[in-house]
């Protein structure tokens, strides 16, 4: 179940990168499965998510929409494991 709930969230986060969905639609699919990513144990995805909740906290009414997808490709970049 926590597998399914990463794979939906990296989901959510590569469609809105590629900018195939809006914000608002990130936020509506991306939501649910954060809410309780602790219980994954995967430390790589909730530092991610935590990562993401707080870009998304501090965009909130002051970032452009491009603004965020910009953080948020960021995030997803430090978060990359290193070969």
């Amino acid at each position: 179940m926590e597998n399914e709930a990463k794979e939906r969230i990296e989901r959510a986060l590569n469609d809105f990168l590629d900018e195939s969905i809006s914000l608002r639609a990130f936020q509506f699919r991306y939501t649910p499965d954060a809410i309780d990513i602790e219980r994954s144990g995967d430390q790589s995805i909730i530092g991610l998510v935590y990562s993401v909740d707080g870009i998304l906290a501090e965009g909130a009414g002051r970032w452009s929409e491009s603004d965020i997808r910009e953080e948020l490709a960021n995030a997803v970049l430090a978060h990359l494991p290193v070969s």
